[in-house]
């Protein structure tokens, strides 16, 4: 079962420092006080990496009730490679104030890298169940994939073009920093006749000079062990404001559906470009 839940409402955790405060076993202490919270608010799915290193069946985690009853669902599925592995379904009226909340899995979890996301589909004004939050700790989020962004989950894509196409009517409706240690992913699927040698994005520069590399790698997208097919790599001094950026690919590639990966390993708060973005068709 691929993933439900995607568009503008799916908020990543990891790229904002946080994790829901969890345990593998209802006997762990639990922490005085929270570093933050969020409300699971209707239409809102909240995402973080999970690595499990035994097999498990249960997962509890601390919520607040605001010391009311909720009547609201919330659900928890646990994903690997975009994929729904295991679900559990937890009636919002249950949840104790700020006490470990049980979620029951479908399917046990063998040790292994895994997506949750959680999301309370029936929640309103009134039925609000909030997630407790702690800071990530910092080899956590250096180690675990969470740094690859895949856009495909925000129904997003970059403003890009192949030399053969026209220019794009779409909105661009936000922009994402092109920041150290993050790379941004997307799916293409070129359908054409044409060997493809180059491929233009949209970048804005914030009206500076920016010393960094952007490297783009084109992968295979059927393939479970993607391998990177082609590549560019640019001089992010060449780009100009909020015009087309040139990628000259080193390998040229036949059409079809491929993976596209972004990053700029050298990038710092002083030399970051900006990726702009449009909705997914």
């Amino acid at each position: 079962m691929q993933s439900q839940f995607s568009g503008d409402h799916l908020f990543d955790l990891s790229y904002e420092g946080l994790t829901p405060v969890i345990s593998l076993s209802s006997t762990t202490q639990m922490p005085d006080n929270p570093d933050s919270s969020m409300p699971l608010s209707y239409g809102k799915t909240i995402q973080w990496p999970l690595i499990l290193s035994e097999n498990i069946s249960k997962i509890f985690m601390k919520l607040g009730t605001c010391g009311r009853i909720n009547h609201c669902q919330l659900v928890l599925a646990i994903l690997q490679e975009q994929t729904i592995v295991a679900k559990a379904t937890l009636d919002g009226s249950v949840v104790q104030d700020n006490q470990w909340a049980t979620f029951v899995l479908e399917h046990p979890l063998i040790s292994g890298e895994y997506l949750c996301q959680l999301h309370s589909p029936d929640a309103d004004d009134l039925n609000t169940v909030f997630v407790w939050l702690t800071t990530t700790k910092s080899e956590l989020t250096h180690d675990y994939p969470g740094n690859l962004l895949n856009l495909d989950h925000y129904n997003l894509t970059p403003t890009m073009k192949l030399p053969f196409e026209p220019e794009s009517q779409e909105d661009v409706v936000k922009s994402i920093p092109l920041s150290h240690g993050k790379t941004i992913q997307w799916s293409v699927n070129w359908q054409n006749n044409n060997t493809i040698s180059n491929v233009f994005l949209k970048l804005g520069t914030c009206d500076r000079l920016n010393q960094c590399q952007l490297v783009l790698s084109i992968l295979q997208e059927e393939q479970k062990n993607q391998t990177i097919i082609a590549k560019a790599i640019l001089d992010g001094t060449l780009t100009e404001d909020n015009e087309w950026t040139e990628f000259i690919l080193d390998n040229p590639i036949e059409s079809g559906k491929y993976w596209c990966q972004l990053q700029s390993p050298d990038a710092d708060d002083h030399n970051t470009l900006f990726l702009w973005l449009t909705m997914a068709k």
